[in-house]
């Protein structure tokens, strides 16, 4: 029976080890695939970072230009034909303009 009991020991003993191999292999193939997620997210942030960065010029680019056209203030006239105008400005010049939302 001594015989029998160490071999019935020594069975469970291999059978916790395998089941042990088996848990780490499953741990190791779960964070494998964590991983790879991982580094698909970080594939997927570089790029939409490159994609905020051109668009981020973009609006720089936009503002500078609405930036450097003068804003003239000053009453309407009258039209002259479906995108020019006449406006009587504040400095006292009357001038003509062209209006896309006329």
């Amino acid at each position: 029976m001594a015989a029998e009991t160490a071999v019935a020991k020594e069975m469970t003993i291999e059978q916790e080890s395998n089941a042990q191999s088996e848990n780490d292999f499953v741990k190791y193939k779960k964070l494998e695939r964590q991983l790879e997620h991982v580094d698909v997210m970080e594939d997927y942030l570089k790029m939409e970072m490159r994609s905020l960065e051109k668009e981020l010029l973009h609006a720089q680019e936009e503002v500078k230009r609405i930036q450097s056209v003068p804003l003239v203030i000053g009453q309407f006239l009258k039209p002259l034909i479906t995108t020019m105008l006449l406006l009587d400005l504040l400095q006292g010049l009357t001038t003509l303009c062209e209006c896309s939302l006329f």
